[in-house]
């Protein structure tokens, strides 16, 4: 659609231009406490996402609910839908985060949930969301590297 081509490039440009005038990389908005990144995997912002790993945005950092870009462009993020509309994440949005090294699961699970206040454990999310998105996930990774 080209409404939605255009408004993602005009919004590629705006983060272009706020990031180029030193606005934080790893910002995070008061609505779900959530990093851009995280928001923009949920969207499938990739061209945005890409800016932002280039800038070294922190792919580990989590929302007050745990949920850190990987999880939100899977169905790990259903929470995330009344905040930011409909998950438009793709298996390319998957790949970018994967290749940039986020990680299936954050490296001290403890100090994760310290940090967001929430129980973030593997099994809870695996309990709280759909099996199929983790059985996914992990399918793909197999796949693909």
């Amino acid at each position: 659609d080209d409404d939605d081509d255009a408004r993602r490039a005009a919004a590629y440009n705006n983060c272009e231009a706020l990031l180029d005038a030193g606005a934080d990389v790893d910002a995070v908005e008061t609505l779900v406490g959530a990093t851009v990144a995280t928001f923009c995997a949920y969207g499938g912002l990739d061209e945005i996402l890409a800016s932002l790993i280039r800038r070294d945005a922190d792919l580990e950092k989590a929302s007050v609910k745990g949920i850190r870009p990987l999880m939100a462009a899977t169905d790990f993020a259903s929470d995330f839908a009344w905040a930011a509309g409909p998950r438009r994440a793709t298996d390319g949005t998957v790949a970018l985060l994967i290749r940039s090294g986020a990680k299936l699961e954050p490296a001290d699970l403890a100090e994760a949930e310290a940090e967001t206040k929430t129980r973030c454990l593997p099994e809870t999310r695996l309990r709280a969301h759909r099996k199929r998105a983790l059985a996914d996930l992990v399918r793909y990774v197999i796949d693909n590297g």
